[in-house]
């Protein structure tokens, strides 16, 4: 299938937004860092804003997207909506900020945002899972999405409160296990996701685990999905946890890194979907 660049990167951008939400909200729960509030809800908005310029330019006619606003019943529509309620949680967080609001306040609207955040970067990858193309009819592909994104979402915000020296080591310890986390999820879905093609009840060439393992996608899958975007990314959180004396990488150079990584690797997974992702019956 043709790689759609323009939601490869929706999904991307969209989830990373959501990711650096997720940190801000943790930290407001927990009561800590509360000077990058602002800033970090502020680069998350960015990030969905941009993500919704990719999807607006992957319309054949932009000139009719407005049609699908009163559509409540396509999928497409109520992804956009999810985005937008999304979007405007974390404005009004900002906005209760700016007011200096209550704190109980800016935790119900950081927590309202949070939730309904993780469920348009679930449910912006469940709509991918279709029964004609095989390779995509399956949970592990929302899953993977939702675990790649958050990751490069979460190594933004760190390098951002790095950059800006505005670290609380709780909060920096937090983001260092959550990715860990992710990072080791993601790791496990890949396998789960291998088992699942080796076993598609509708098997081709083109969307074999052949292709993977030893095709044409091997270098692709293991050099960009795992060597880059998983392996680098969990040695730089490793080394965050438990550095080692006279080998440990600065703070600021493990954040760039990761998110060049994560980036890497969420882009080459998405790619790789495209390019398994063929009909079961070709037209």
């Amino acid at each position: 299938m043709e790689i759609q660049w323009h939601l490869v990167f929706y999904t991307l951008l969209v989830g990373a937004g959501v990711g650096v939400f997720a940190l801000v909200a943790i930290s407001e729960l927990m009561g800590k860092g509360k000077q990058y509030h602002m800033s970090g809800s502020i680069i998350s908005l960015v990030l969905l804003a941009l993500g919704g310029f990719a999807s607006f330019l992957h319309l054949q006619h932009p000139e009719r997207g407005a049609n699908i606003l009163g559509n409540f019943q396509s999928p497409i529509t109520q992804e956009m909506y999810l985005a937008v309620v999304t979007g405007l949680f974390i404005l009004l967080y900002i906005v209760m900020i700016k007011i200096e609001a209550s704190t109980l306040s800016k935790k119900v609207m950081a927590g309202l945002g949070l939730v309904f955040g993780i469920l348009l970067v679930f449910f912006s990858g469940l709509l991918y899972v279709f029964p004609a193309r095989p390779a995509w009819n399956t949970l592990l592909l929302p899953l993977i999405y939702f675990t790649s994104s958050l990751s490069l979402g979460i190594f933004v915000l760190y390098s951002w409160i790095r950059f800006k020296k505005l670290e609380e080591k709780a909060v920096s310890d937090f983001a260092m296990k959550a990715l860990s986390a992710l990072l080791i999820l993601q790791s496990l879905l890949l396998v789960g996701y291998l088992v699942f093609l080796s076993a598609n009840p509708y098997p081709d060439p083109t969307r074999s685990i052949g292709r993977v393992m030893g095709g044409d996608l091997t270098a692709f899958f293991w050099l960009g999905v795992v060597l880059v975007g998983l392996v680098v990314p969990l040695f730089l959180v490793f080394q965050s946890i438990k550095p080692k004396a006279g080998h440990s990488l600065p703070p600021l150079t493990i954040g760039a890194v990761g998110i060049l990584a994560t980036l890497v690797g969420g882009v080459a997974f998405r790619t790789l979907m495209y390019l398994l992702g063929t009909t079961v019956e070709k037209f």
